[in-house]
């Protein structure tokens, strides 16, 4: 049987030469890695494309699920921004993209696993939030809520916006 072209081992016909799991090129000499988000398996064969969500192993030679905190961008895992994240997961078809977070919550990290709640007294108001809003005054929320609630008549909140108290007269 013929080996293919630049693959040919002269010395010790019918065997070829070849790249080795992970490599590849267009003769046994020139043996490159496979490019990030590509892997080969066995010495014969080009460099496959990674299913989708996951890249190549350091060795090229099988694909791997980025860890939590990462998505995949043109076979690379990358740290999904701030006001997204991505919880740690073990599922044969992991997800695409990072999750935005959602209201009542942010996040002011890149590369995070979870959200953060907002504090009492704060807010947020859409998903993928960065910040958390202070309540505006005579008006309170508590922890990892989306909206700031305002105190009935005759009731203000305090300097924190964490609860509403009775007004007082001052004269």
């Amino acid at each position: 049987e013929d080996c293919p072209e630049g693959f040919e081992d002269n010395a010790f016909k019918p065997y070829c030469k070849f790249c080795p799991a992970g490599k590849n090129g267009p003769n046994a000499e020139s043996c490159t890695a496979c490019p990030d988000g590509k892997f080969k398996f066995g010495n014969f064969g080009d460099c496959e494309t990674c299913p989708n969500g996951r890249t190549s192993s350091n060795e090229k030679t099988s694909c791997i699920t980025c860890p939590g905190g990462k998505y995949v961008i043109g076979g690379i895992c990358e740290n999904c921004p701030e006001g997204y994240y991505m919880e740690p997961f073990d599922l044969t078809d992991p997800p695409l993209e990072c999750e935005s977070t959602p209201l009542g919550t942010y996040q002011d990290e890149k590369g995070q696993l979870y959200y953060k709640n907002c504090s009492a007294g704060y807010y947020a108001d859409a998903s993928a939030s960065i910040v958390c809003k202070r309540c505006q005054s005579g008006r309170i929320s508590q922890s990892g809520t989306y909206v700031c609630e305002e105190c009935p008549q005759g009731f203000g909140a305090d300097s924190l916006n964490l609860i509403c108290e009775e007004c007082t007269d001052q004269k």
